[in-house]
């Protein structure tokens, strides 16, 4: 069984307790960056400069967290979020923000992670925890943060 086919296996919870996991370790990458970077681009559109949150990822993924573990919570906070991420998203796509592939990686993740709890279940066909979890991997793998044989655990333990 290919690894998205055991994805689809799984029901939302399973699915996303494995996304959040593995963003979590990710997240490292965003926060190491964090420290010794600015995290402000310019907008060639508009000649605009704007900066993201360095807290953006990790209130992202405690929100996450928060309402999978209290079902059924408003989503009002979320999509808050989700917005915020809407700008530097369209700026890493027109080339108006570099981030090393680890670090756009996790906050594609996390992205991606929340969009899972809002409405947008599907992006280019996949389900968004499964997306986010690939991302996730990606970042954790280019970070050296997990062996592989950790991340199969974190992904096939009961």
């Amino acid at each position: 069984m290919i690894f998205e086919e055991y994805c689809e296996t799984l029901d939302e919870q399973k699915l996303a307790a494995i996304a959040i996991s593995l963003c979590e370790v990710a997240l490292f990458n965003w926060d190491h960056y964090t420290k010794n970077n600015k995290l402000r681009y310019k907008d060639t559109i508009a000649a605009l400069y704007h900066e993201v949150r360095p807290q953006l990822l990790a209130d992202t993924l405690a929100e996450v967290k928060n309402i999978y573990s209290n079902a059924g919570q408003s989503q009002t906070q979320i999509n808050k979020l989700l917005n915020e991420f809407t700008d530097p998203l369209v700026a890493i796509d027109d080339n108006d923000w570099s981030l090393p592939n680890k670090v756009q990686k996790s906050f594609q993740s996390i992205y991606h992670l929340a969009c899972g709890v809002e409405v947008k279940r599907v992006v280019f066909g996949e389900l968004t925890h499964y997306l986010a979890i690939n991302q996730a991997i990606e970042a954790i793998e280019e970070g050296n943060l997990l062996s592989e044989t950790e991340i199969r655990a974190l992904i096939y333990t009961p």
